[in-house]
């Protein structure tokens, strides 16, 4: 075999294209050999060189710098070789990204290709290629070519929505990660996502696009009337006020405070004016009600988060003081993994103040009523069984109903009423195409607040 590897040298001396690219196949070739070849005109044996698992750390990190394209390709792709080299090579393309243009990136555009997808390449040197200067064009490449599942969520976290929308065209992105650019902020990057999950649904997991899609749908139909409607079903201005002081007097200034489907915001703002040294996050799925409540102006730290609850609370562990539930358990498909959710984002001592609708009525008509919400995403629930539910959810209770607290019959709205509020317009046909009279369905209210502790 050595014999065969001189016979081959010997012939691409003397011109033999063919022959060096032969020997930089050998398994028997040495550095010594592989560094002669390296200096061939032909790119082809170049690049067989540079994919030698015998090629020296000088040869490939010459090769490196090779201006064919293929060559510094091959190096960039092999996971053997050293960090430094590696180091170098992310650094040049990086460098030769900002200072050229048009066809001339197209050598930069496939080294980076190659280096996010050799696991070897370090942190460090990605976010040199992914957010470094002038980099924008090269992350939305990286976008639509890269397959290392951490690039991607690099990538998924891009402060440019172009870039996050480019994701979607990417066929190695993880279905987890889809659903949640579903539920990005930037409008543009949610339809990608939801064009993307429409056209694959089995990416959409359990909670289905159908289900975020008619829970986006029912809140942003809801959005210009939902306060008008908030006020009817409290009683009148006056309770409502009251309504909402009750979740302000668990406010302490200096604290985080999460409401979770804040829908406008009412609640929200009004526990800001009490926490100017704090921080209030606003959380709902609904663009529409969230354009509504970013109109407000809060005397204190106020910020509004797109998110769907039904895959969780996006914060971190033990980061809240205080948190708000409304009506939202009844509108996830988990209300007790909601639940869980709050006691993980509530630190030590945190509290929780829920209001939380139930059936306050019995009989076949209000079962009716249940079963046609439930079609719509509504999860009702008697009061002795929502009650529960709350004192059940590993919270010492402070204070809990012992009854249905603000009875209102939204099956007795007029006309008008009910056009206001289209979801449960819906929900009324569909009872009474099933022999009930959504006129005899009574709900009230689960009044609580909970305390983390720990044992």
């Amino acid at each position: 075999m050595a014999r065969q590897l001189h016979v081959l040298l010997q012939r691409a001396r003397a011109g033999d294209a063919e022959a060096a690219r032969r020997a930089t196949s050998l398994p028997e070739a040495d550095a010594e050999a592989l560094e002669e070849l390296a200096h061939s005109a032909q790119a082809q044996v170049r690049a067989g060189v540079a994919e030698h698992p015998h090629a020296a750390d000088e040869t490939l990190l010459r090769l490196a710098y090779d201006p064919d394209e293929q060559v510094a390709v091959a190096v960039a792709r092999r996971e053997d070789v050293s960090s430094d080299l590696l180091h170098s090579l992310a650094l040049r393309t990086a460098a030769e990204h900002a200072v050229l243009r048009g066809r001339e990136r197209a050598r930069a555009y496939a080294l980076a290709a190659a280096l996010a997808s050799n696991p070897s390449v370090e942190e460090q040197d990605l976010d040199r290629l992914l957010q470094g200067p002038g980099a924008g064009q090269l992350a939305r490449f990286l976008a639509r070519e890269a397959e290392r599942e951490d690039v991607l969520e690099r990538l998924a976290r891009h402060a440019k929505p172009t870039i996050r929308a480019n994701l979607l065209a990417n066929p190695a992105l993880p279905n987890g990660l889809a659903v949640r650019l579903a539920e990005d902020r930037h409008p543009r990057v949610r339809s990608a996502a939801e064009a993307r999950l429409a056209r694959e649904p089995e990416q959409a997991g359990e909670a289905g696009v159908d289900h975020v899609a008619r829970k986006r749908a029912r809140g942003d139909e809801a959005a210009a009337h939902w306060e008008a409607q908030l006020v009817r079903r409290a009683g009148g201005t006056g309770e409502l006020e009251a309504l909402v002081r009750f979740f302000a007097d668990v406010v302490v200034d200096g604290t985080c405070v999460l409401d979770l489907g804040c829908a406008t915001g009412p609640f929200a703002a009004a526990a800001a004016a009490r926490n100017p040294g704090g921080r209030t996050v606003g959380l709902d799925v609904s663009p529409g009600m969230l354009d509504r409540a970013r109109a407000r102006t809060g005397t204190g730290p106020l910020v509004w988060v797109r998110a769907d609850l039904d895959r969780g609370i996006p914060v971190p562990d033990a980061c809240a003081d205080v948190v708000f539930l409304r009506g939202v358990l009844c509108g996830v498909q988990d209300p007790t993994a909601l639940l869980s959710e709050v006691m993980r984002v509530l630190r030590e001592d945190g509290r929780l103040a829920a209001l939380v609708p139930c059936l306050a009525s019995e009989g076949t008509d209000t079962d009716l009523v249940a079963q046609a919400g439930a079609a719509q995403g509504f999860q009702w629930a008697p009061f002795d069984a929502t009650a529960t539910l709350v004192a059940t959810s590993g919270l010492m209770i402070e204070s809990l109903s012992s009854a249905a607290e603000g009875i209102w019959h939204p099956g007795a709205a007029s006309a008008n009423e009910e056009a206001m509020c289209p979801a449960w317009a819906r929900v009324a046909e569909l009872a009474r195409a099933a022999g009930a009279d959504p006129g005899n369905a009574a709900f009230g209210l689960v009044r609580a607040v909970g305390r983390k502790r720990s044992l």
